[in-house]
């Protein structure tokens, strides 16, 4: 009978959806800061020029910007909250799954055994939010960089100590095996 094959999934972190959500509230701070009876096109370019004062350049500045600010905030936080549904780290019996991807999907796979070492990156902000990025080197398989991923020190360790369990029970069977044939 196999054995059930225990999975840990661990999913990205909330957090990186705060600059699409600030720039929003930017775009739309700028928005209400201009005045509503600007014309952002007027009829007469000299009149524009006649009464050119600062309120009549930030109203002009503000009538631009804020659009841009809040589709550059929609745009990315789009592109984040798709990144948070589709990609998710699986912790197997036998090694890590990272899977990534909306319409092309990625699935990388790596083995505690072929893990060379672990790296954990954190900001301040990662610090004080719990979380970070990892990045798992693999014996002649490269690297595998993991984003911001929730609770990434204690995900780190966890990588650590199953990789040294696996390593020091394959080497275990490697020296029992070398003094079997060596007694023979």
């Amino acid at each position: 009978m196999k054995k059930a094959n225990k999975k840990n999934v661990v999913r990205g972190h909330w957090a990186i959806m705060l600059k699409g959500h600030l720039l929003i509230i930017a775009g739309c701070a700028v928005a209400a800061s201009a005045s509503d009876g600007f014309q952002l096109f007027p009829s007469n370019l000299m009149e524009l020029l006649e009464n050119l004062s600062v309120e009549t350049a930030w109203n002009f500045i503000s009538k631009l910007l804020a659009p841009i600010l809040m589709l550059f905030g929609a745009l990315d936080l789009a592109k984040n909250i798709s990144w948070l549904a589709t990609s998710k780290l699986t912790l197997l019996s036998k090694g890590v799954e990272w899977r990534t991807g909306l319409i092309n999907q990625e699935i990388e796979l790596i083995d505690y055994r072929r893990i060379e070492s672990v790296s954990l990156y954190r900001s301040l902000l990662g610090r004080m939010l719990n979380y970070g990025t990892l990045r798992l080197y693999g014996v002649g398989s490269g690297s595998l960089l993991l984003p911001n991923l929730k609770n990434a020190t204690k995900l780190c360790a966890y990588i650590n100590k199953k990789h040294s369990v696996v390593t020091k029970r394959t080497t275990t069977e490697n020296s029992s095996s070398v003094r079997a044939t060596t007694e023979e």
